[in-house]
């Protein structure tokens, strides 16, 4: 996702490319690890901020949830 120069919100993007990696590695694959390269510290506590609201939300049974 172009979060750079193409302007897509970075928080927004964190909690999509997460959500998508963690259906996927959920279901059937062969697939055993997913990488994340982030150009700054900003952009990596935005994505870890993403990665616990949704450890969260799935360890409550609410991820995907409407308005979640």
């Amino acid at each position: 996702m172009g979060t750079g120069v193409a302007g897509f919100p970075l928080e927004e993007c964190a909690n999509i490319m997460l959500r998508e990696v963690v259906e996927h590695l959920l279901g059937e694959t062969s697939l055993e690890a997913a990488h994340f390269v982030l150009f700054d510290d900003a952009a990596k506590e935005i994505f870890e901020r993403a990665w616990e609201k949704l450890q969260s939300e799935l360890a409550s049974g609410t991820a995907g949830a409407k308005g979640a």
